[in-house]
């Protein structure tokens, strides 16, 4: 469980680094790019990509979106599952509630009557 745990881990983080690392070759390109035009009551702006530590500030935020999007969100979907997997069988056993309580008296009452006295 332990060589599980440490590979998923493992493979997790490497995702992230590997995201991160797309997200700042995508901001390296778009800034060089001119394609990115904004025009306000005309006056156009400037979209610029940030620099040094900015880039740095950026490349953390995304760093840990990433992260915080691998570890709790197959967790809330986990629990979604389950929470629907336990109402299903509620409603089930609602359902046949009648089915199985008439089921529990003939089965009581034949098991009385061989009973002897």
């Amino acid at each position: 469980m332990r060589v599980v745990l440490r590979i998923s881990l493992i493979l997790l983080l490497l995702i992230v680094v590997l995201g991160t690392l797309a997200v700042a070759g995508i901001l390296s390109w778009v800034g060089e790019q001119e394609t990115v035009r904004i025009i306000v009551d005309g006056e156009p702006w400037a979209l610029t990509v940030p620099t040094g530590w900015g880039l740095v500030g950026v490349l953390a935020a995304v760093a840990a979106t990433l992260l915080i999007l691998l570890t709790v969100l197959p967790f809330v979907v986990l629990l979604a599952l389950v929470i629907g997997l336990i109402g299903t069988v509620l409603g089930g056993l609602v359902a046949l509630a009648p089915v199985l309580i008439v089921a529990g008296l003939i089965w009581w009452l034949v098991q009385r009557s061989r009973q002897p006295s």
